[in-house]
């Protein structure tokens, strides 16, 4: 269950969701201010997002492409390695019960071969002629 709980949320992140382009017209009834704000952050998702550039518009109405900072950079790398670790464990936790079936076969195994000599020994007649250890 967890096993299946795990691949379910590795999915739920690889998910791509388009983050389309702004159209030209797009808060053109906005203050040039939160036109910018509003696009600048729809362009810096989309790079967190997708790691491609976006556009926004500029306070003058200018369409500029999106220029990441260090810390959008450093942010788009954590997730690139995190979603890579996610899937290498996804892999690996795939492999966990079938690993776990076969080491329970083989302990089950040992423990009937081992079951077994034990059985006979105890099952043999005593030597009433061996010295009693004292």
């Amino acid at each position: 269950m967890a096993h299946q709980l795990h691949l379910d949320v590795l999915e739920s992140l690889r998910r791509v969701i388009d983050i389309p382009e702004l159209p030209e017209d797009w808060g053109s009834e906005f203050l040039p201010e939160k036109r910018n704000k509003d696009s600048h952050e729809h362009a810096r998702i989309a790079f967190l997002d997708h790691g491609r550039p976006s556009h926004y518009f500029s306070k003058s109405g200018e369409r500029l492409v999106f220029a990441p900072t260090s810390t959008d950079l450093q942010e788009r790398e954590r997730k690139v390695v995190s979603l890579a670790k996610l899937e290498a464990s996804a892999e690996h936790s795939e492999s966990v019960p079938v690993h776990l079936a076969l080491t329970t076969g083989l302990v089950i195994l040992l423990g009937v071969v081992l079951g077994g000599t034990r059985t006979k020994a105890v099952n043999q007649p005593l030597n009433t002629d061996a010295p009693l250890c004292v």
